[in-house]
């Protein structure tokens, strides 16, 4: 199985982002140099986290 990973730069609302990633069925996240990075199984709707993301961090 190929895992699906995201990187996002949080513009203000780390926290925020980080819960909807978590609501989203991420297992864990990592701060990485300002970014916070997850990964996805291959059948993650990747188009709904994004929405998601950016409803957090408009």
């Amino acid at each position: 199985m190929s895992w699906r990973g995201l990187r996002i730069k949080p513009s203000a609302a780390h926290d925020e982002i980080v819960q909807a990633l978590f609501d989203a069925g991420a297992i864990a996240v990592q701060d990485d140099a300002g970014d916070v990075v997850t990964h996805f199984p291959p059948d993650t709707d990747l188009d709904s986290v994004c929405r998601n993301i950016s409803a957090a961090d408009p």
